[in-house]
């Protein structure tokens, strides 16, 4: 298990390797995120985005919100008075596929038909376990998790099958994004942030069933405002 969360969450988080520090440079994608008066005055406010996308979560379930909130206080702390931005306990979600990036100009997957293939698509519950967090050089901190089932990668194929305008760009991870570093790491920092993600990565989670997909449009960042489109409920 160790391996398979190596394979895809290590590349990643070993390119932090060579660094001991992150820069305001580094962390301006983050920043781009937030509107800027808001980070002047110290109080993070994501942008408003139009951005159409598959997720697990709104909200996640109480133990799994429970196992990443503890981690978020762990970051918290470490960061101490870095600026930064966690992830409200009711917006953290998992990403399954996206039908419109917030730069696309318009939506080339025809929702009615997405829907009515969500309605009908015979979804059984996932099965995930989670390891721990990471955070990246422009910012990220991402809890680390996989779908042990593989029924996930089968939902993913197919969609991508049936629906080959959807946009190339995909994740192939199963991760909760928890939050961003808005501001300059200095040494003493980032080599403790980096030392507690290499101890989390020691534990693992307990097994969590994934029974409920929710299509959501979303109208500002890290699910702050958002309208849903369709539930689709699985068989446990």
């Amino acid at each position: 298990m160790f391996q398979l969360f190596d394979d895809l969450y290590g590349p990643r988080f070993r390119s932090l390797h060579t660094r001991s520090s992150l820069t305001l440079d580094d962390v301006q994608p983050s920043r781009d995120l937030f509107i800027s008066d808001s980070l002047s005055i110290l109080r993070p406010k994501p942008k408003d985005l139009d951005l159409i996308c598959l997720v697990v979560g709104l909200p996640l379930y109480a133990d799994l919100i429970s196992y990443a909130a503890n981690i978020q206080d762990d970051i918290s702390a470490l960061l101490d008075d870095t600026l930064a931005y966690l992830v409200k306990p009711q917006s953290l979600a998992i990403e399954v596929c996206v039908l419109k990036w917030h730069t696309d100009q318009t939506c080339h997957v025809n929702l009615a038909e997405f829907i009515e293939f969500l309605d009908s698509y015979h979804f059984e519950s996932f099965k995930a376990i989670f390891n721990g967090f990471q955070f990246h050089s422009d910012g990220a901190i991402v809890l680390r998790g996989i779908e042990t089932s593989g029924l996930l990668a089968t939902l993913r194929s197919e969609i991508t099958h049936l629906f080959p305008r959807i946009p190339k760009i995909q994740s192939k991870w199963f991760h909760v994004p928890l939050g961003r570093i808005l501001d300059s790491v200095p040494e003493r920092t980032f080599m403790s942030l980096k030392d507690k993600c290499v101890e989390s990565h020691s534990r693992f989670s307990k097994e969590f069933s994934i029974n409920r997909l929710h299509l959501v449009h979303e109208h500002s960042w890290y699910q702050t405002n958002y309208t849903t489109l369709a539930l689709k409920d699985g068989i446990i």
